[in-house]
């Protein structure tokens, strides 16, 4: 209530000095809901001048709408733009904005319990420098009594606390398992990160208030596993539990978590709250209970096709399987492991090997990974026979063994049998009934069904007047009854064998597959006398290549098959994505039409072939795709057998190889168009070196002719010396025109054409090429140290000009410090070829460009010291290359080279 004014004190008194005094000075308080302050209860008074006072961060919220008082310690923590005008004694709504919410929902616990609340490490979005910011702090909200005892207001004392701690909450917010604190046995809700709130589908706000007042968000016993953690101290740990929360709407959301509850305490060791960790994996909890169901289905599948399934690990030998494949093996019923030569052991004797050297080559070569077999069983408790199918594959890793050998297995002695009794039936009966192999039936040569058909009868349960005439195709499924109606008057009219598949009703009801083969019977005259016909059951049949046909889809070729005869009936899925055909497009003889018209003959003459021989199908021709382009196929077929031997049916592939035939085909054409302009090269060249041999011999003969002259007219009056030089005139002369005629004989000889070598001596070369460059030797002073040389094969010339170029690089290369030396010798060399090792002490070379210099017109220093045309290595290569030897060479700046010169031996007479 008002207080006496004369128990006022001054403003002065009451607010204090310094700015927040006269912000509270100057504020209208005759407009305010608060009043004046004259009218301010005492309690009221004394709170504000106290907390004005005081160095501690304190706020003053009151009244009904919480006014807003705060001191000068407290202001830092709103920012440094803050406008506290605008703030001191406004209602809290108008002064906290968007953190009102929160603040007036701790404010109102205060007010309705009436007790002090602490909060530490909280929390709270304050205003600060303008915008809303996370801060944390450590606060006690106290109710401030009025003279009636009711709450007038809450004294908040307040720390913040962030820095560190915000930072290591916020790094908490971010990871994504969802993370929350509970405090004391209430389990307040201390602290909760954005991925646990999600979680809960709660936000912030719940944050500092007891579990027990948002309980309504969730279901199951949530609170209490936290609960008897608190009291035990024990953690709680949970592994994909299903969890429902309620939504604001009413609605409830299942998740699937990943928990532990553990619990939380304080650096004495005291236990003070719980932590609680959650992953959601209902993600990955869905998706594999998808794979679970979806696996389930294959095994229905498998259980409902009468397949067994297995896998094999090849590298320890260990089989699982299904029931169905143990009951073929005779393997214990109830373990699903066992040992792969239990199994093996059951297979019959003649065909043990086959299938155990299938099964190794299987999972050691890749190439070979695709497994499919056809083999007896004896099931060793009943002696019982059964023929089976087996077909899977290998999965390889980096080893060189396979990790998993994995597939299906079917019994097929129905069909080994049916087959059999097939094959006993084509011997019994003749020609003119050889399509009896099930139900007979004969029609007229008009091909109306008439007279008793007992077979026919027998299968479709009609009588005679139900199936006369046309009335057959009543028994025929609704939607093959026209297709077969009309194929059938087609074969009538052209007089042509019928083949046909269609649906019959059997006198049970149920639908079966039926292969249809109908002949005419011809009069002597010609003349059709009646038309004979069988219906074989082959839904089995169809059954087991629908179960191939699931497998043939996976391979990215052609696969396609054939009945004995020849007569196509079915393709895997590429035939109709390739050719873009439909089966009633491609059955029997359609699959031909997509053929190349230049390869077509010559496909049906080797596919003809083979259906005579047995002999395997392959063939390489041109096959028009979807798109209309012809591609290169690769068509490959294998005959598969009865145990009689007696060919059954034809299993075939194509596999596209436009891409590698075109490839090689144009490479070919690159081949020889280049070795057509090499041979051109080589004769220019050939011819180059006729002419040029013959332009040199001249000046040789020139010269040989005056050096005679000169020795006949004046060899008399000239000194012993001149008659010297002109003796090594006479042998240089002779040396060139040899040279000549042997560079003219090695550009006429083919690589490799060893008809002219003989044996050579490598000593008297070495002689000859000493005396040759004996000037430029005595020149330098150098010295030629040289072993004994073998002999070897090759031609002499040749090898002159090979070891003449060494030697002379040796000189020319010389280093002008030392006196240069140069030493010959052989080394180790493989059986029937010698090597020989120049080595000088010139001025070397970089090792890096001891590939380089072999090649033609490379120099590695300047012509101004080192005279040359960069030829005389690259000759060297081809000389040795042209021996069937090789040259190589080793060498450094400054300490000289070695060249390696390895040559066949002359053989022995």
């Amino acid at each position: 209530m008002p207080q006496d004014a004369t128990a006022f004190p001054s403003q002065n008194n009451l607010f204090g000095s310094g700015p927040f005094a006269g912000y509270l000075a100057a504020f209208p308080w005759q407009n305010s809901p608060v009043g004046t302050p004259e009218e301010w209860p005492a309690e009221f008074r004394i709170t504000l001048r106290n907390l004005l006072r005081s160095a501690f961060p304190m706020v003053l919220l009151w009244g009904p709408k919480f006014h807003v008082f705060y001191n000068e310690a407290y202001g830092p923590s709103l920012g440094d733009n803050i406008d506290h005008e605008k703030m001191l004694g406004r209602p809290g709504a108008e002064a906290y904005g968007a953190s009102w919410k929160l603040v007036a929902a701790m404010l109102e616990r205060v007010v309705s319990a009436g007790e002090t609340i602490y909060y530490e490490d909280m929390p709270a979005p304050s205003i600060r420098n303008g915008r809303v910011e996370e801060l944390y702090w450590t606060s006690s909200l106290s109710p401030v009594f009025d003279d009636e005892g009711k709450v007038a207001g809450v004294l908040v004392v307040c720390k913040e606390a962030s820095g560190k701690l915000a930072r290591s909450r916020n790094l908490i917010n971010q990871v994504a398992a969802g993370v929350a604190v509970f405090n004391g046995p209430d389990m307040l809700i201390e602290e909760a990160n954005p991925a646990m709130l999600r979680i809960w589908g709660l936000t912030s706000e719940v944050i500092g208030r007891p579990l027990a007042e948002v309980r309504t968000a969730t279901l199951g016993n949530f609170l209490q596993m936290l609960q008897d953690v608190y009291r035990t101290g024990e953690p709680v740990r949970g592994f994909e539990v299903p969890v429902s929360f309620q939504r604001a709407g009413g609605s409830v959301e299942q998740f699937y978590c990943n928990f532990e509850y553990a619990p939380f305490r304080d650096a004495s060791g005291e236990l003070t709250g719980v932590m609680a960790i959650a992953h959601d994996v209902t993600d990955e909890v869905l998706a594999k209970r998808a794979q679970a169901i979806a696996e389930e289905e294959v095994r229905t599948a498998v259980a409902a096709a009468d397949m067994g399934y297995w896998h094999v690990d090849p590298r320890n030998n260990e089989l699982r399987s299904n029931q169905r494949t143990r009951q073929l093996f005779g393997l214990p019923a109830e373990e699903e492991a066992a040992d792969l030569d239990l199994a093996i052991q059951a297979i019959h004797d003649d065909d043990r090997e086959r299938v155990v050297s299938t099964i190794q080559r299987t999972v050691t070569d890749p190439a070979f990974s695709d497994y499919e077999i056809e083999y007896r069983v004896v099931q060793p408790v009943t002696g019982v026979l059964r023929y089976v199918r087996a077909t899977g594959k290998s999965y390889f890793d980096d080893e060189p063994v396979a990790y998993r050998f994995s597939g299906t297995i079917q019994d097929i002695t129905s069909k080994k049998e049916a087959e059999e009794a097939l094959r006993a039936s084509e011997q019994r009966f003749s020609a003119a009934i050889q399509a009896v192999q099930g139900i007979l039936w004969t029609n007229s040569p008009d091909g109306r069904m008439l007279g008793e058909q007992p077979g026919w009868a027998g299968l479709t349960g009609q009588t005679r007047s139900e199936y006369e005439n046309y009335g057959w195709a009543q028994a025929v499924h609704p939607d093959d009854a026209q297709p077969s109606l009309d194929a059938w008057n087609e074969a009538v009219l052209e007089r042509k064998k019928f083949i046909f598949e269609h649906r019959v009703r059997r006198a049970d009801g149920e639908y079966r597959n039926f292969h249809i083969q109908a002949i005419p019977i011809l009069k002597p005259d010609g003349s059709i006398a009646e038309w004979v016909g069988v219906h074989t059951d082959i839904t089995e049949q169809r059954r087991s290549e629908a179960q191939l046909g699931l497998l043939a889809d996976f391979m990215p070729q052609i696969v396609w098959a054939t009945d004995a005869a020849g007569y196509h009936d079915f393709f895997n899925k590429r035939w109709y994505e390739y050719t873009g055909l439909s089966y009633a497009q491609t059955k029997g003889e359609g699959w031909s039409t997509v053929l190349h018209p230049d390869d077509a003959p010559r496909a049906w003459q080797v596919w003809q072939h083979s259906l005579d021989t047995g002999a395997s199908y392959e063939i390489e021709y041109r096959m028009r795709r979807a798109d209309g382009q012809y591609r290169w196929l690769l068509a490959r077929a294998t005959a598969i057998r009865n145990d009689a031997g007696i060919i059954v049916r034809w299993f075939g592939t194509c596999t596209d190889i436009h891409d590698q035939k075109t490839s090689a085909e144009t490479l070919e054409r690159i081949v020889a168009e280049r070795t057509r302009d090499l041979q051109r090269s080589n004769e220019d060249l050939m011819q180059f070196a006729h002419v040029a041999s013959h332009d040199l011999k001249e000046p040789v003969r020139k010269i040989a002719t005056f050096e005679s002259r000169l020795s006949h007219d004046f060899g008399a009056q000239l000194p012993d010396r001149a008659q010297l030089y002109l003796e090594k005139i006479r042998n240089a002369a002779k040396r060139m025109y040899t040279m000549i005629e042997g560079v003219l004989r090695y550009s006429s000889l083919n690589e490799g054409d060893h008809r002219d070598f003989e044996p050579v001596d490598l000593n008297i070369v070495l002689a000859n090429i000493r005396s040759d460059l004996e000037v430029l030797i005595e020149q330098q002073g150098a010295h030629i140290e040289a072993g004994q040389l073998p002999v070897v094969d090759g031609l002499p010339t040749l090898l002159y000009q090979l070891f003449y170029n060494i030697l002379n690089n040796a000189l020319k290369f010389a280093d002008t410090q030392r006196t240069p030396v140069i030493r010959i010798s052989t080394v180790t060399a493989p059986e029937g070829f010698t090597c020989v090792r120049v080595a000088d002490n010139g001025i070397g070379f970089d090792p890096k460009q001891a590939d380089r210099i072999f090649k033609t017109f490379t120099r590695l220093n300047p012509k101004d010291r080192f005279e040359g045309t960069g030829l005389g290595l690259a000759l060297c290569q081809k000389i040795v290359d042209r021996h069937g030897g090789s040259i190589r060479a080793e060498g450094n700046e400054g300490e000289g080279a070695s060249f390696y010169i390895t040559l066949p031996l002359a053989k022995p007479e």
